[in-house]
C-alpha cells in the first residue's frame, strides 16, 4: 500500500505532539497514569475510512515510546486524507488540574509545531467542565498542517482531543472531529 505523504511525515512527529500532556521535563514524570472514567464514540463506527493507529506505529525515534504515557490513549489516521484524531488522558492524583491552565496545558501540545499562525480560541462547556478549543495553521518538521485541539480537565485528570491534517483538506473531516469531542462522556455523567 502506498504511503501517504501525511503519514510519513506527521506519524513519527505527532507521538510527541499527541502525548500532550506526557511530555518528559528532564527526569520528572509529569504524569502517573491514564484515565478509565471516560468514554466516545470513535469516528471508525461513522466513517470506515477512518482506521485506528496502534500504539506500535508511532515508535520512530531514537527510543520507544513507553505506551503507558507517551501515547495517545486512542489514535485514527483517515485512509484517503491522513488526517489524524486522538484522544488523549494524563492525571496527577496530587494535583487536580484548574480550568486556568487550559491554555498552558494546550501550548504543550503544540511544541513539536513551528511557524504557528491564525490561533483562534474560544472557551465552551464540555460534559459540565470548562474546555478551550484552540484553532491554529503551523508546520510539522517542514509541512504545513492545521489543526483543532480541545483541551478539558475533570478532577485529578486532563484531557486533550487534537485533529491535525494537511489545511487544504481541513474541512473535509472537521466534523469527525466535533463528532469524536461530541460524544465525550465522563463516568458518572449517564
Amino acid at each position: 500500500m502506498k504511503r501517504n505523504l501525511v503519514s510519513v511525515l506527521l506519524m513519527p512527529a505527532l507521538a510527541g505532539a499527541l502525548s500532550g500532556c506526557g511530555i518528559l521535563f528532564g527526569s520528572v514524570k509529569p504524569i502517573e497514569g491514564k484515565s478509565e472514567g471516560y468514554r466516545f464514540t470513535a469516528p471508525s463506527k461513522a466513517d470506515a475510512e477512518w482506521k485506528a493507529v496502534e500504539q506500535g506505529e508511532f515508535e520512530g525515534g531514537a527510543e520507544p515510546l513507553a505506551p503507558e504515557v507517551d501515547v495517545s490513549d486512542r489514535s485514527w489516521q483517515h485512509q484517503k486524507t491522513g488526517a489524524i484524531l486522538s484522544i488523549n488522558s494524563a492525571c496527577r492524583p496530587r494535583h487536580a488540574y484548574s480550568a486556568e491552565d487550559l491554555r498552558q496545558y494546550t501550548d504543550l501540545l503544540f511544541l513539536g509545531f513551528s511557524d504557528l499562525k491564525s490561533r483562534q480560541e474560544r472557551r465552551f462547556p464540555l460534559q459540565r467542565e470548562d474546555a478551550l478549543e484552540t484553532t491554529a495553521e503551523a508546520r510539522m518538521d517542514g509541512v504545513p498542517v492545521k489543526f483543532r485541539a480541545v483541551v478539558t480537565r475533570r478532577g485529578q485528570c486532563l484531557y486533550d482531543l487534537m485533529y491535525v491534517a494537511k489545511p487544504a483538506k481541513f474541512e473535509s473531516n472537521a466534523s469527525a472531529f466535533s463528532s469524536l469531542v461530541g460524544s465525550l462522556r465522563f463516568d458518572g455523567d449517564d
